[in-house]
Formats: structure tokens, sequence, C-alpha cells
């Protein structure tokens, strides 16, 4: 599946541009699909780095807008809400797939 590029502010404030909105049950290849579209189409991140031990500050070079965005993304899209305390011992690509799967229970 193909993204459109889109103006990211205006993704922000619709998700449903980007992606289908949740409505239906979503195995993990799915959530892995819908942020790392994200990732790469957003944040400009090469495909060949997305890795599950892929560390996200370090590896992905993810900072603290990055994440403010990612999580209103993922917010908007899954209809889950992500608290800062959870996000503590989030250190890989993979333990974010987790944590999404996991609030989606």
């Amino acid at each position: 599946m193909k993204i459109e590029t889109h103006d990211r502010a205006s993704l922000l404030d619709k998700p449903d541009k980007l992606y289908k909105p949740y409505n239906y049950f979503m195995d993990r290849t799915e959530i892995i699909r819908i942020v790392n579209d994200f990732l790469i189409e957003e944040l400009e991140i090469d495909a060949e780095k997305l890795k599950d031990d892929a560390l996200l500050k370090e590896d992905l070079k993810i900072d603290s807008l990055d994440f403010v965005d990612i999580a209103v993304i993922v917010e908007k899209h899954f209809k889950i809400k992500i608290k800062p305390e959870d996000m503590k011992g989030v250190k890989t690509l993979a333990q974010f797939y987790d944590y999404v799967e996991s609030k989606m229970a």
C-alpha cells in the first residue's frame, strides 16, 4: 500500500488521511505495518533500520518531538491512550509494538 505524502501537521489532525480508522481486530502484523509506515513516511526513517531490536533513540534517532507526533497518531488511529510513564521502559521498536498491542487487548 502506497501512502500519500501530506503535510505533517494535517496528518496529526486527521490520521484517517494516512490510515483507515481502527474499527476491527488488528493483529500484530497490522500494528507493525501501520507504525512502520508512519515512521518511514513521516519521520523519514529508512525501512532497513526498522528492526525489532532497533533502539528508538539511538538507532532510529527519534527525539522527544517525534515521540509526541507518534503518540498523537497512535492515540488517534488505534484509539488508545499512551501514558508517558508507561513509555519509560520502552527502548526498542519491538517493545513499542508490544506496548501498542497490549493496550489494544
